[in-house]
This record gives structure tokens, C-alpha cells and sequence, in this order.
């Protein structure tokens, strides 16, 4: 499991989204989460993503926060939300990876990084994932 979390801080860092979050206010919510202050993260997400539902960062941020505070059944709702609307992203594909093998479900995650590498067949982290499962 540890390894796996590590991956979703990964994703945190290296995810580039096209989105309308103002480069302020994913910077705040990106330093919070740093910071480990993961409600009051989530707190701003959850407003924004209200205010702004088709902003693919924050919701994947959100998703990000939810795991970091054991939310794991919501952020798997998020993550799977992401990846019917968006699913040419790989990384909502990983972190349902995540999920899926932190339940047990090792087939589900196998598939869903599946689907990353086929939507980013350079995505290393998903390869090393594969590799783990």
C-alpha cells in the first residue's frame, strides 16, 4: 500500500491538466495539500469544482485529497467520474489503480492501468504499477 500511495503524490505533482483554475488558486490548494492540511484543501475543491464542473484539475485534486484523508470510496467516484468524461487522461486511470488494489481488486486495477497505457503509452508510473500488480 505504501507504494501505492506514493503514486498518488506523484500524480499530484506531475499532472497537467488544461483547466480554468486561476494559477493562484491550484498554487493555495497545491500548498495546502503539501502541507498535508487535506480539508482545507478539499474544502476549496469542493467549491471550486461547484463553481467550475468541467475543471479537470480540480477535480482530480479533489479525488487526491478525498484519498489522502481515507475518503477512499468517494475519490474512487471522482476518479471514475474523470475518466468517463475525460478518458484520454491517463492519471484518473492510475489512481483508480490505486484504489482498486488497495480493495484487493487486483483485475480492476490491472485493467484500469490498461487503459492509462493506452491513453499515454509512455506513462511510466502506470507501467511500473502494471509491473507491481
Amino acid at each position: 500500500m505504501a507504494v501505492w500511495r506514493r503514486v498518488v503524490g506523484i500524480a499530484l505533482g506531475a499532472m497537467c491538466l488544461s483547466g480554468t483554475v486561476l494559477a493562484q488558486d491550484i498554487a493555495e490548494i497545491r500548498d495546502l495539500l503539501r502541507a498535508e492540511r487535506y480539508e482545507q484543501a478539499l474544502d476549496l475543491l469542493v467549491v471550486r469544482v461547484r463553481a467550475e464542473p468541467d475543471d479537470t484539475e480540480a477535480r482530480f485534486l479533489q479525488g487526491v485529497a478525498l484519498v489522502e484523508l481515507g475518503r477512499n470510496d468517494e475519490a474512487l467516484g471522482v476518479f471514475e467520474r474523470l475518466t468517463q468524461d475525460h478518458p484520454e487522461l491517463p492519471e484518473p486511470y492510475n489512481n483508480l489503480a490505486v484504489l482498486y488494489a488497495a480493495r484487493g481488486d487486483h483485475d480492476g486495477a490491472r485493467d484500469a492501468l490498461l487503459r492509462a497505457i493506452s491513453t499515454h503509452p509512455s506513462y511510466a508510473t502506470a507501467h511500473e504499477n502494471l509491473g507491481d500488480i
